[in-house]
């Protein structure tokens, strides 16, 4: 029997009218799951094919073609079924054109649209062959890990790196670069790709449960919500680095209810499973 978003919605509305209110999370139909909110703080939304926009919360499903998008001051983790983890900050928009993955064969694609705002990209167990991320201005492909991208109301773009190797290049495939950790590239508003120079050392981290983003310091970790304090290149040659540290315990989701902490590192991400709660000064300047 097919069950549709209609009928969770009836059932919920029933066991409001009779007293035994419940939150179930809306399930698109026809829409193939490919993750989970992990954390929201403030106004995260999503907009699945075919469905009107709607409020995100942890455990909310993320489907194939989704478009998920954050409000001020607010930010927004998502992780997919192949544990790939993305940060979204303030202002963001995002839209994941493409999830296909093979659990057995770790192959797979992921094509991610950034339009605009802040993203921490995590890579997980795809290979990463098959990933790519596109802004108005740019083209990444990853042979790395973990990178802050940034993008401008303009469309210019920036890539700051923690770990492993990112290609950039323009939107037509021109001024390919390859940049590696600790370091940042520019694509500018009409695709001038900058010269690499020095990028922050390491990331904001991801907050522990409740906490508010961009304040630095206590148990938020500085999520990146605003790009002034987001750990990112000054903005192309002879531009300064931001100072956004995540030099705490990590945090990096696993299976929900593993019950495992991850191992804290100093890019503000941990190896381990489950909800490590992530400490930083998180201040960038």
């Amino acid at each position: 029997m097919d069950v549709k978003l209609t009928d969770f919605r009836y059932l919920a509305a029933v066991l409001v009218v009779t007293g035994m209110a419940v939150a179930i999370p809306p399930q698109p139909a026809e829409a193939e799951l490919i993750g989970l909110v992990k954390r929201v703080v403030s106004d995260a939304y999503g907009t699945p094919p075919g469905f009107k926009r709607e409020e995100k919360y942890p455990r909310f499903p993320v489907v194939q073609d989704e478009m998920l998008e954050t409000g001020e001051d607010s930010a927004m983790l998502v992780e997919f079924i192949d544990k790939t983890t993305l940060t979204l900050g303030a202002k963001s928009h995002l839209t994941v054109d493409t999830m296909v993955y093979d659990p057995k064969s770790h192959a797979g694609t992921l094509v991610l649209n950034l339009t605009v705002g802040i993203l921490r990209f995590i890579s997980g167990k795809m290979v990463n062959d098959g990933v790519r991320i596109v802004t108005p201005t740019a083209v990444l492909g990853l042979r790395g890990s973990d990178a802050l991208i940034i993008v401008k109301p303009d469309g210019s773009t920036t890539v700051n790196v923690f770990s492993g190797d990112f290609s950039v290049s323009n939107s037509d495939g021109g001024g390919q670069t390859t940049v590696g950790p600790t370091q940042a590239v520019s694509v500018s508003a009409v695709g001038v790709v900058g010269a690499v120079g020095p990028g922050a050392p390491s990331a904001p981290g991801t907050p522990g449960e409740g906490s508010s983003p961009g304040t630095g310091g206590g148990d938020d970790g500085g999520w990146p919500t605003d790009p002034a304090h987001a750990g990112g290149h000054g903005g192309g040659p002879g531009g300064g680095s931001g100072g956004g540290n995540g030099d705490g315990n990590g945090d990096h989701p696993g299976d929900p209810g593993d019950g495992h902490n991850g191992d804290g590192h100093g890019d503000g991400h941990g190896d381990g499973h489950g909800d490590g709660d992530g400490h930083g000064n998180g201040g960038g300047h």
